[in-house]
């Protein structure tokens, strides 16, 4: 499987509030409108995704990464620490970022069961990454 190389944004350039998920820690990202968005999209699937054995749960996170990508024209960012631009990584890391995402315990006062679903799942049935 190929890694896409990073690729620097032109100069001056930020990411899409609305369409780019940003990695990273702190009150950036948490704060970031795209990665609010997907953190409730990835809500809806945890537990289809908990319910998975260990080899599908990668298949599961690339479906996202592909539904960002595809679906909201966005991108997974990460920003260079020495030169502070925003680098897009490859579909390894943004795998990694969902994965993480599906791992993260919600209190059980937060966790709903959401019906109409944004996010086909049966793509798993037609795609095999």
């Amino acid at each position: 499987e190929e890694e896409c190389l990073p690729m620097a944004m032109p100069s001056g350039m930020e990411p899409d509030r609305m369409k780019d998920i940003i990695l990273g820690r702190g009150g950036r990202a948490n704060h970031h409108p795209a990665n609010i968005r997907l953190r409730k999209m990835v809500e809806k699937y945890r537990s289809i995704y908990e319910q998975c054995v260990r080899k599908d749960k990668p298949l599961i996170s690339m479906i996202f990464v592909n539904h960002v990508r595809e679906n909201w024209k966005g991108r997974f960012l990460q920003q260079d620490n020495t030169t502070n631009e925003w680098k897009e990584v490859g579909d390894k890391r943004a795998i990694e970022k969902i994965s993480q995402l599906m791992r993260e315990k919600v209190k059980p006062s937060k966790r709903k069961i959401v019906r109409g679903n944004e996010l086909d799942l049966k793509l798993l049935e037609r795609n095999r990454y």
